[in-house]
Protein backbone atom coordinates (compact mmCIF):
# COMPACT_ATOMS: atom_id res chain seq x y z
CA UNK A 1 0.00 0.00 0.00
CA UNK A 2 2.73 2.22 0.80
CA UNK A 3 3.99 1.38 -2.80
CA UNK A 4 1.10 2.71 -4.53
CA UNK A 5 0.81 5.73 -2.52
CA UNK A 6 3.90 6.78 -3.76
CA UNK A 7 3.84 9.54 -6.86
CA UNK A 8 6.97 8.18 -8.47
CA UNK A 9 5.97 4.80 -8.58
CA UNK A 10 2.16 5.82 -9.69
CA UNK A 11 3.59 7.64 -12.40
CA UNK A 12 6.15 5.14 -13.43
CA UNK A 13 2.87 2.62 -13.70
CA UNK A 14 1.09 5.40 -16.01
CA UNK A 15 3.92 5.56 -18.26
CA UNK A 16 4.42 1.55 -18.95
CA UNK A 17 0.67 1.82 -19.31
CA UNK A 18 0.45 4.27 -21.59
CA UNK A 19 3.23 2.99 -23.58
CA UNK A 20 1.30 -0.24 -23.82
CA UNK A 21 -1.81 1.77 -24.91
CA UNK A 22 0.68 4.10 -27.94
CA UNK A 23 1.62 0.57 -29.20
CA UNK A 24 -1.56 -1.06 -29.10
CA UNK A 25 -3.41 1.83 -31.58
CA UNK A 26 0.10 2.02 -33.41
CA UNK A 27 -0.57 -1.56 -34.32
CA UNK A 28 -4.53 -1.19 -35.02
CA UNK A 29 -4.36 1.61 -37.05
CA UNK A 30 -1.67 0.02 -39.11
CA UNK A 31 -3.54 -3.50 -39.96
CA UNK A 32 -6.77 -1.40 -40.69
CA UNK A 33 -5.10 1.17 -42.70
CA UNK A 34 -4.69 -0.93 -45.88
CA UNK A 35 -8.39 -2.17 -46.32
CA UNK A 36 -9.48 1.11 -46.05
CA UNK A 37 -7.44 2.96 -48.26
CA UNK A 38 -7.66 0.76 -51.05
CA UNK A 39 -11.26 0.34 -51.76
CA UNK A 40 -11.30 4.23 -51.39
CA UNK A 41 -9.03 4.43 -53.90
CA UNK A 42 -10.36 2.48 -55.85
CA UNK A 43 -13.78 3.80 -55.76
CA UNK A 44 -12.47 6.97 -56.61
CA UNK A 45 -11.00 5.66 -59.48
CA UNK A 46 -14.27 3.71 -60.72
CA UNK A 47 -15.93 7.51 -59.88
CA UNK A 48 -14.28 9.34 -62.56
CA UNK A 49 -13.95 6.92 -65.14
CA UNK A 50 -17.64 5.89 -65.19
CA UNK A 51 -18.19 9.59 -65.20
CA UNK A 52 -16.31 10.37 -68.25
CA UNK A 53 -17.75 7.36 -70.08
CA UNK A 54 -21.57 8.57 -69.31
CA UNK A 55 -20.52 12.13 -70.53
CA UNK A 56 -19.17 10.95 -73.26
CA UNK A 57 -22.95 9.80 -74.41
CA UNK A 58 -24.46 12.22 -72.58
CA UNK A 59 -22.78 15.35 -74.73
CA UNK A 60 -24.78 13.71 -77.25
CA UNK A 61 -27.77 15.22 -76.25
CA UNK A 62 -26.28 18.47 -74.99
CA UNK A 63 -25.66 17.09 -71.02
CA UNK A 64 -23.01 16.86 -68.55
CA UNK A 65 -22.40 15.43 -65.09
CA UNK A 66 -19.98 16.78 -62.30
CA UNK A 67 -20.50 13.97 -59.55
CA UNK A 68 -22.17 10.93 -60.28
CA UNK A 69 -23.22 10.00 -56.88
CA UNK A 70 -25.48 13.67 -57.16
CA UNK A 71 -26.19 14.06 -60.56
CA UNK A 72 -28.39 10.90 -61.29
CA UNK A 73 -30.68 10.89 -58.34
CA UNK A 74 -33.35 12.85 -59.84
CA UNK A 75 -33.33 10.01 -62.35
CA UNK A 76 -33.01 12.57 -65.52
CA UNK A 77 -29.50 12.18 -66.52
CA UNK A 78 -29.87 8.32 -65.92
CA UNK A 79 -32.93 8.49 -68.42
CA UNK A 80 -31.52 10.71 -71.09
CA UNK A 81 -27.79 8.32 -70.55
CA UNK A 82 -30.52 5.24 -71.80
CA UNK A 83 -32.52 7.35 -74.06
CA UNK A 84 -28.98 7.79 -76.30
CA UNK A 85 -27.47 4.08 -75.62
CA UNK A 86 -30.75 2.57 -77.04
CA UNK A 87 -32.54 4.93 -78.73
CA UNK A 88 -35.54 4.89 -77.13
CA UNK A 89 -37.55 7.43 -76.14
CA UNK A 90 -38.76 6.78 -72.25
CA UNK A 91 -41.43 9.13 -70.05
CA UNK A 92 -40.20 10.53 -67.80
CA UNK A 93 -41.71 12.90 -64.49
CA UNK A 94 -41.17 16.37 -64.36
CA UNK A 95 -41.69 17.26 -60.70
CA UNK A 96 -38.58 18.07 -58.02
CA UNK A 97 -40.36 15.89 -55.06
CA UNK A 98 -38.89 12.87 -54.10
CA UNK A 99 -41.65 11.28 -55.43
CA UNK A 100 -40.34 12.58 -58.91
CA UNK A 101 -37.05 11.01 -58.67
CA UNK A 102 -37.90 7.83 -57.78
CA UNK A 103 -40.65 7.26 -59.85
CA UNK A 104 -37.83 8.49 -62.72
CA UNK A 105 -35.50 6.56 -61.35
CA UNK A 106 -37.70 3.31 -61.46
CA UNK A 107 -38.49 4.14 -64.84
CA UNK A 108 -34.90 3.94 -65.63
CA UNK A 109 -34.50 0.11 -63.89
CA UNK A 110 -37.76 -0.99 -65.31
CA UNK A 111 -36.46 0.24 -69.14
CA UNK A 112 -33.22 -2.10 -67.81
CA UNK A 113 -35.11 -5.00 -66.67
CA UNK A 114 -37.35 -5.11 -70.09
CA UNK A 115 -34.14 -5.72 -71.57
CA UNK A 116 -33.12 -8.49 -69.92
CA UNK A 117 -30.70 -6.48 -67.79
CA UNK A 118 -30.18 -8.41 -64.18
CA UNK A 119 -30.16 -5.73 -61.57
CA UNK A 120 -28.79 -7.27 -58.17
CA UNK A 121 -30.10 -5.52 -54.90
CA UNK A 122 -30.54 -2.03 -56.77
CA UNK A 123 -33.63 -0.03 -55.88
CA UNK A 124 -34.66 3.27 -57.30
CA UNK A 125 -34.61 4.88 -53.46
CA UNK A 126 -30.27 3.30 -53.73
CA UNK A 127 -29.99 5.67 -56.48
CA UNK A 128 -32.32 8.56 -55.14
CA UNK A 129 -29.68 8.56 -52.20
CA UNK A 130 -26.72 8.84 -53.92
CA UNK A 131 -25.44 5.61 -52.78
CA UNK A 132 -21.46 5.39 -53.76
CA UNK A 133 -21.69 1.72 -54.36
CA UNK A 134 -25.30 0.86 -55.73
CA UNK A 135 -24.54 3.72 -58.22
CA UNK A 136 -21.12 2.64 -59.44
CA UNK A 137 -22.95 -1.07 -59.97
CA UNK A 138 -25.62 0.47 -61.95
CA UNK A 139 -23.40 2.00 -64.26
CA UNK A 140 -21.24 -0.96 -64.16
CA UNK A 141 -23.98 -3.19 -65.01
CA UNK A 142 -25.60 -0.49 -68.12
CA UNK A 143 -21.82 -0.59 -69.05
CA UNK A 144 -21.27 -4.34 -69.67
CA UNK A 145 -24.91 -4.57 -71.39
CA UNK A 146 -25.02 -1.67 -73.84
CA UNK A 147 -21.21 -2.43 -74.91
CA UNK A 148 -21.35 -5.84 -75.07
CA UNK A 149 -24.17 -5.65 -77.13
CA UNK A 150 -23.91 -2.81 -79.24
CA UNK A 151 -24.66 -3.22 -82.62
CA UNK A 152 -22.00 -1.32 -84.22
CA UNK A 153 -19.54 -4.45 -83.92
CA UNK A 154 -21.91 -6.96 -84.68
CA UNK A 155 -21.48 -6.69 -88.56
CA UNK A 156 -18.42 -8.01 -88.57
CA UNK A 157 -17.94 -10.43 -86.91
CA UNK A 158 -18.57 -13.03 -89.74
CA UNK A 159 -15.94 -11.61 -91.52
CA UNK A 160 -12.81 -13.00 -89.95
CA UNK A 161 -11.17 -9.07 -90.22
CA UNK A 162 -9.66 -7.82 -87.95
CA UNK A 163 -12.21 -6.01 -86.95
CA UNK A 164 -14.07 -9.34 -86.15
CA UNK A 165 -11.51 -10.42 -84.11
CA UNK A 166 -11.41 -7.61 -82.48
CA UNK A 167 -14.92 -7.49 -81.34
CA UNK A 168 -14.95 -11.05 -80.30
CA UNK A 169 -11.95 -10.24 -78.45
CA UNK A 170 -14.02 -7.19 -76.38
CA UNK A 171 -16.33 -9.21 -75.63
CA UNK A 172 -14.93 -11.79 -74.61
CA UNK A 173 -13.08 -9.59 -71.81
CA UNK A 174 -16.25 -7.87 -70.95
CA UNK A 175 -17.83 -11.47 -70.27
CA UNK A 176 -14.67 -13.04 -68.22
CA UNK A 177 -14.72 -9.34 -66.62
CA UNK A 178 -18.38 -9.82 -64.73
CA UNK A 179 -17.55 -13.03 -64.12
CA UNK A 180 -14.74 -12.37 -62.00
CA UNK A 181 -16.92 -8.93 -60.45
CA UNK A 182 -13.36 -7.32 -60.82
CA UNK A 183 -13.55 -3.62 -59.96
CA UNK A 184 -11.07 -2.37 -62.22
CA UNK A 185 -12.94 -1.05 -65.15
CA UNK A 186 -11.00 1.53 -66.69
CA UNK A 187 -9.64 -0.26 -69.83
CA UNK A 188 -10.44 -3.81 -70.39
CA UNK A 189 -9.53 -4.69 -73.51
CA UNK A 190 -6.22 -4.77 -75.68
CA UNK A 191 -5.31 -1.36 -77.41
CA UNK A 192 -3.77 -3.06 -80.46
CA UNK A 193 -7.36 -3.55 -81.73
CA UNK A 194 -7.43 0.56 -82.18
CA UNK A 195 -10.26 2.98 -81.08
CA UNK A 196 -12.38 2.39 -83.58
CA UNK A 197 -13.37 -1.26 -83.07
CA UNK A 198 -12.06 -1.71 -79.56
CA UNK A 199 -14.30 -1.12 -76.33
CA UNK A 200 -12.21 1.38 -74.43
CA UNK A 201 -13.66 3.72 -70.95
CA UNK A 202 -12.36 6.59 -71.43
Amino acid sequence: MDLLADPAVIMSILVVVAHFLLAAVVWFCRRRRTPHVIPDERDRVQKKTFTKWVNKHLIKVRKHITDLYEDLRDGHNLISLLEVLSGVALPREKGRMRFHRLQNVQIALDFLKQRQVKLVNIRNDDITDGNPKLTLGLIWTIILHFQAEDDRYKPAIETGTPAARCYRVSRHSLEQKALARTDTADRWIAQPCGSRHSVVLS
